[in-house]
């Protein structure tokens, strides 16, 4: 091997590594304003807000440096940091990989919607000094007025962070596909399932909305599940964002520009349960378990989570919900519908194992 292919070697085993650089680079936007915004002011003899000048808003205010600690941004950069740390140990396991690549999924929407984070962690701390004043009844009034006048927008820094994420992102996603090999009944096999599951999104599309929900309860994601529960991660994200999502998202006929956040970002949850297989449906599992049955549920509602982080976070970056009512919008249809398939999931643990030993997946 010449020295020009021991270079390619190299970096084709090691290219985690630049997943490793570009979240270290999410840190270089703590550096950049993260936000710009206007003050608020608020007169509780007349009811009245007022607005200040618009100023850059740089790192210190994540912790309370402009009154409200944003707790939420603390999580996200946490999260970067675990994903990180994880890196390194897909060498050992590729289902570390595919945790980093969700985590730094979700860590670039959350840092896209980072302005609202700010104006809501600041409109609560303002609403709860002011609450003598205004009354429990024009609590959520007051926050809502609180955002609309701050109008905070996001900086260079937050930009940029998000950036790194969804970069770093892509780069576990190649890395990890171009291991994965699927043979012709894998092929066969998800491509039923995702059938499936589109057919039955068509089906619960004539079930009328819960009345202050944007979308329908549905069990169009059970197949996924168990096409992730069988194959893993890897292809479960696969099948459910890139391939149902995209299907999904031209029947709904909404508009592409929600494939990212309604589709890919919210049905990529569907690829935990992956990661419990050999806990689930391991070869030494041979019936119901109370330790299965768990981790299905566990792994169904985490799903859900990310399903209503997705969609809400398209809710408040396409059709300009506020953040609290972006979840208010989203939570109980998503929190249903996971709950329903969970229950499905874990009243069919029984056969689904049998079935796995009957067709069990080979590698390629």
């Amino acid at each position: 091997m010449n020295e020009e292919n021991k270079i390619v070697a190299f970096f084709q085993r090691n290219s985690y590594l630049f997943a490793v650089f570009e979240g270290l680079f999410v840190f270089l936007g703590l550096a950049f304003p993260l936000f710009n915004a206007h003050g608020v002011t608020y007169d509780p003899a007349t009811w009245e807000f007022g607005e200040t000048s618009r100023i850059s808003l740089n790192a210190n205010v994540i912790f309370g440096g402009d009154g409200a600690i944003i707790y939420s941004l603390i999580v996200v950069y946490s999260l970067v940091i675990i994903a990180i740390v994880l890196m390194p140990f897909s060498r050992l396991n590729d289902k570390f990989l595919v945790v980093s690549m969700i985590i730094f999924f979700v860590c670039g929407v959350m840092l896209l919607l980072s302005n609202y984070f700010y104006s809501y962690a600041h409109a609560i701390k303002e609403a709860k000094a002011n609450l003598e004043n205004i009354g429990n009844e024009y609590y959520y009034w007051f926050v809502s007025e609180y955002i609309k006048i701050s109008d905070s927008r996001l900086g260079v820094g937050s930009i940029l962070a998000s950036i790194m994420c969804f970069a770093s992102a892509i780069i576990c996603f190649a890395k990890q596909f171009s291991k994965e090999k699927i043979t012709v009944r894998e092929m066969t096999e998800i491509g039923m399932l995702v059938a499936v599951s589109v057919v039955l999104d068509l089906v619960f599309h004539y079930i009328p909305n819960i009345p202050g929900q944007v979308g329908s309860v549905s069990i169009a994601l059970l197949p996924l599940y168990i096409l992730a529960l069988r194959h893993g991660p890897a292809k479960g994200l696969l099948a459910a964002s890139f391939v149902y999502g995209l299907i999904t998202c031209f029947t709904d006929n909404y508009g592409i520009w929600l494939y990212p956040l309604d589709y890919m970002v919210a049905f990529s949850g569907v690829a935990i349960i992956g990661f419990f297989k050999e806990y689930i449906i391991g070869k030494e599992i041979e019936d119901y378990n109370f330790k299965g049955e768990l981790l299905i549920f566990v792994s169904i509602m985490l799903a859900g989570v990310v399903r209503l982080i997705g969609s809400g976070a398209s809710s408040i970056l396409n059709y300009n919900y506020t953040f609290t009512a972006a979840f208010i919008a989203n939570g109980l249809y998503t929190t249903l519908s996971s709950l329903i398939c969970a229950t499905i999931l874990m009243a069919a643990y029984g056969p689904i194992i049998r079935l796995n030993r009957m067709f069990p997946v080979r590698k390629a």
